[in-house]
């Protein structure tokens, strides 16, 4: 809603170009922090802005910034901070469904893992050893989907503020109509 003095319109720009940044951004919850280099580097090479978090919970805090991915080992979901990432993920807007992508070591994909992929949403599986060109082009991918959504989402808000600036334009109007019924039936 537009105010008389734009401070409204500011706000929501402002607002957008913090998105803007955040939903290119890849959380990495890495094993160690060599490989948490690793990943920034591969990552930075196909210009993706990479956060490398130590912890799960430290993801958690990220995710309130935005991101455009969450890429993490099945050992990370085996930590005590699954129920934050499972919170979060529970507690998305309808419009947002951070994609997962979940590396996993061949052939060793647990129980416990399985039974909490529904509860991921979003998730894509990726085989350990996987080839390079492979993890970017899913993180890549991710990206591009989450993208999507920040878009989709400013259309519905958009749609929405016009739908408003609609009604309030239809309420001015039949409250002039009754206005002029009204002088016209006694002066």
């Amino acid at each position: 809603i537009v105010t008389r003095n734009g401070k409204k319109t500011a706000l929501v720009m402002i607002s957008d170009d913090l998105h803007r940044k955040a939903d290119g951004r890849v959380l990495v919850v890495a094993p160690t922090a060599r490989h948490g280099d690793v990943t920034r580097v591969l990552l930075a090479e196909v210009g993706l802005d990479t956060v490398v978090c130590r912890t799960l919970a430290k993801a958690c805090q990220e995710l309130r910034s935005g991101a455009g991915a969450l890429l993490l080992t099945a050992d990370a979901l085996a930590s005590g901070d699954i129920g934050k990432l499972l919170s979060f993920l529970s507690d998305q807007p309808s419009w947002s469904d951070l994609p997962v992508i979940l590396l996993l070591q061949s052939g060793r994909q647990s129980a416990y893992t399985a039974d909490l992929l529904p509860s991921l949403g979003n998730v894509t599986l990726l085989e350990m050893p996987a080839p390079s060109r492979s993890v970017v082009s899913a993180v890549q991918t991710a990206v591009r989907g989450r993208q999507r959504q920040y878009q989709i989402r400013q259309l519905l808000e958009a749609e929405r503020l016009g739908r408003a600036v609609a009604e309030r334009v239809s309420l001015m109007k039949d409250e002039f109509l009754a206005t002029v019924s009204h002088e016209l039936r006694s002066p």
